[in-house]
């Protein structure tokens, strides 16, 4: 299997997703968050920042922090200079900062879900149904064939009983660059419409099913998630 390169965006002002990086180290919700991956799968995992964050209040050293206590090695940052306008955008520039070529996922951090990695273009899903409590209004849901590839992908709106949990494989860089340069003047884009242009243009998307799926978007959603596994 081609090794590919994991992005963690994480590039948003302190109070938003703070709570993810509260704690001890070895217990930090974002580094949890990446844990149920095969990360030997990657040759390379790159957290973005807002630089004006990380002098404030020391991201890069907590996340680094948590990885080494978690037994893992040191991630790279990408450091932003302001923040962006969508995490679309915000991946572009990570994607140009590094130069990258060839293929890629993002990962967000607020959430833990277990999987193997396969270089390619694929959204990971998780069955709606299978959730004791949720908020279905905060999801991307997917359409999905029987032959297993990706009909539609729509943001906030059910179309099937599956959604994106949080994890986006994408084949090749140079092909979401192009996309994105050519949608990022229609507002507020989420990866999803990266998703969807690319398959009106004919670009083939499978699900990767995913197992043990945890919302943690809000602190009050990971408080809930320590209570419930650690009664169980």
């Amino acid at each position: 299997m081609n090794k590919t390169v994991l992005l963690i965006p994480f590039a948003k002002p302190h109070l938003e997703l703070s709570y993810l990086l509260t704690g001890d180290a070895e217990k930090l919700p974002f580094v949890r968050s990446v844990t149920g991956m095969n990360l030997n799968a990657f040759a390379r995992i790159c957290i973005i920042l807002l630089r004006s964050e990380c002098d404030r209040w020391g991201y890069a050293e907590r996340i680094s922090a948590g990885f080494n206590s978690a037994g893992l090695d040191d991630p790279e940052f990408l450091l932003l200079d302001q923040a962006t306008g969508s995490q679309p955008e915000t991946i572009a520039l990570a994607l140009k900062m590094i130069s990258l070529k060839g293929p890629f996922w993002c990962k967000d951090p607020d959430n833990y879900f277990q999987s193997e990695v396969v270089a390619g273009n694929y959204v990971t899903a998780f069955p709606l149904d299978s959730l004791t409590t949720v908020n279905p209004q905060n999801k991307c849901y997917l359409n999905i064939s029987d032959a297993d590839y990706l009909l539609n992908i729509a943001e906030k709106r059910i179309i099937g009983r599956y959604f994106c949990s949080g994890g986006y494989g994408f084949e090749d860089a140079d092909r979401f660059l192009d996309v994105f340069q050519r949608i990022k003047h229609f507002g507020q884009l989420f990866l999803s419409h990266i998703i969807y242009r690319m398959l009106l243009d004919g670009d083939l998307f499978r699900p990767l099913y995913v197992s043990d799926y945890q919302d943690w978007g809000t602190k009050e959603d990971w408080t809930r998630n320590q209570y419930f596994n650690s009664s169980h």
